[in-house]
């Protein structure tokens, strides 16, 4: 079927970087001589534009002659069948430079969680090839190529090392790598591809957020957490009704923080009991509720619920703690502070995240 060019769409797992100009030319001289040979292939995405599969040369050739229609297949394939699909088309045509060929296949293997194996399979090579091309196209750093050359890491384990930008985190890859030894070490074997994307999402998500509702509109609270890329809130206020703001009592909160996408938690047990928020600073001094908390949180029923909080946390992704009050410490009219700064406190301690920003 003929359909529009300017409906075709260069998708991300396009493998192509460079174009040869005379080359351009002569197919353009040959298109507007015998036509074209071979239709292109597309598929249909879910905008309903035609994502280029295989034929982006024609595709130029075919606009430098002015064409406004070219003859298509349209293939109703999944993206990670069109992405394997396009790299093997030009693998087949021999037409790809062995880095773009690399690059191509370190998305995918990104994009798709595919290991080293599979892609050699699917694209009917040898693991050799595939490692070969990848070497290639991996902007790693020396530790990291010096790693890989000795067998330390893996080449699907440098691909995923290689996710840390070396730009715009400097030194991080160096510091991800001695983790992830550091953990072979201690188990004594190779992790496995899922288990090094795991570290590194862990390794990735080191920073813990904390909030106060309080003086917030909960638009404006929600879109905060969007912008910072929150995934998860944690309510560790033992009782979830808010007379004030009824739009952030528990229920209320939940289902509108879980209609933006986020996940909520209900943490109640890291609440502070009526009975000592009664008291307050006069009643209760901070320093008693800080021993106390700790110990609460800590060791009662010899349990350490904060450190799997923690851990929890990690794995789950980008988290902050919320509460009710305005800030973690006195501030302006605000005369004490909230147990979420203790808490925060306590899961830097673990380093298990390493910052902490205050919203």
């Amino acid at each position: 079927m003929k359909i529009k060019i300017e409906n075709i769409k260069l998708p991300w797992y396009a493998p192509r970087e460079e174009y040869d100009e005379d080359y351009l030319k002569e197919l353009s001289e040959s298109l507007e001589t015998l036509g074209l040979l071979d239709d292109i292939i597309v598929r249909r995405n879910v905008n309903g534009d035609y994502e280029l599969i295989a034929g982006s040369q024609r595709v130029r050739a075919a606009k430098n002659l002015g064409w406004e229609e070219i003859e298509a297949k349209v293939l109703d394939v999944t993206e990670e069948d069109a992405a394997i699909l396009a790299l093997e088309s030009n693998v087949v045509r021999r037409n790809l430079k062995q880095i773009e060929e690399g690059k191509a296949i370190k998305k995918m293997m990104s994009k798709f969680s595919l290991t080293q194996k599979q892609v050699a399979e699917r694209l009917r090579k040898s693991q050799t090839w595939v490692s070969q091309r990848l070497s290639l196209a991996l902007d790693i750093a020396e530790d990291v190529k010096k790693a890989l050359t000795v067998g330390k890491i893996s080449v699907a384990q440098a691909v995923i090392i290689s996710q840390i930008d070396l730009k715009k985190e400097p030194g991080r890859q160096k510091e991800f790598l001695a983790l992830l030894l550091k953990k072979e070490k201690e188990i004594d074997r190779k992790l496995t591809s899922d288990e090094t994307r795991l570290e590194l999402k862990r390794f990735r998500n080191d920073t813990l957020y904390t909030v106060g509702f309080s003086g917030w509109d909960i638009e404006d609270f929600i879109k905060t957490l969007k912008e910072n890329k929150i995934k998860v809130l944690v309510d560790i206020r033992e009782s979830g009704k808010s007379m004030h703001k009824p739009e952030f009592s528990r229920s209320v909160l939940k289902e509108k923080i879980q209609n933006a996408g986020l996940k909520f938690l209900e943490r109640s047990e890291f609440g502070v009991p009526f009975v000592l928020r009664e008291a307050g600073p006069e009643g209760f001094p901070w320093e008693c509720l800080e021993k106390w908390y700790t110990w609460r949180v800590t060791k009662k029923d010899n349990e350490n619920i904060m450190m799997k909080l923690t851990k929890e946390l990690n794995d789950l992704g980008e988290s902050v703690i919320m509460c009710s009050e305005r800030y973690p410490v006195p501030k302006g009219t605000q005369k004490h502070g909230c147990h979420r700064d203790i808490l925060a406190k306590l899961i830097l301690s673990t380093k298990i995240f390493t910052k902490r920003v205050d919203f």
